[in-house]
């Protein structure tokens, strides 16, 4: 399941099974601020088992910020028609973090590691650091080397520059990520 709807589009796949009956028919609806919006409704024609994606197109998905309920309901072929219902919260945001570099040399060199110190900020920030290449090295909260860093939004990360990396065509970049995806670097 995703963590949220972001500016990034995501999938939820639905796996789904009756050996009994057989399924006939899932209908998938979110529901916002007292309004259900049905995003899918396939018939499945009494197949024991079915994979279903259901798609959302980013920010263009039509949700308002803020917490949507994710409704999925399956109904077998049954002469009940018996269904089962599930739904889940999906948290909706369209807004990017907040990134900024506040130390002002990084002189880092081919086999050395650079101390960062940056200001990330998001009401959902789930984590930010560097990104060397395709390396990740995470950032910390600053107070946890000096208690006078009071701001809760400064960070500190070390970082590394392999030895056999071309720093000229490799980028060296401070990143912030928060809970739905939503990314952005400097």
């Amino acid at each position: 399941f995703p963590r949220g709807i972001g500016m990034t589009p995501v999938s939820v796949v639905l796996d789904l099974r009756d050996r009994g009956a057989g399924l006939d028919e899932v209908v998938v609806r979110t529901k916002q601020r007292g309004n259900s919006k049905e995003i899918l409704r396939q018939s499945l024609g009494g197949r024991p088992e079915a994979k279903i994606t259901v798609d959302f197109p980013g920010e263009k998905s039509g949700l308002e910020e803020g917490v949507a309920e994710f409704d999925v309901r399956v109904f077998d072929r049954s002469f009940w028609n018996n269904q089962t219902q599930k739904t889940m919260p999906l948290k909706i945001d369209y807004r990017k973090p907040r990134v900024e570099v506040l130390s002002t040399q990084h002189n880092a060199r081919h086999g050395g590691s650079q101390l960062v110190f940056y200001r990330a900020s998001d009401d959902s920030l789930a984590l930010s650091g560097i990104k060397v290449g395709n390396e990740t090295f995470l950032g910390y909260p600053a107070r946890g080397i000096d208690k006078s860093f009071e701001n809760p939004s400064t960070f500190v990360a070390l970082y590394a520059v392999d030895i056999e990396t071309d720093i000229n065509k490799v980028p060296v970049r401070v990143f912030a990520e928060d809970e739905v995806g939503n990314a952005t670097s400097v």
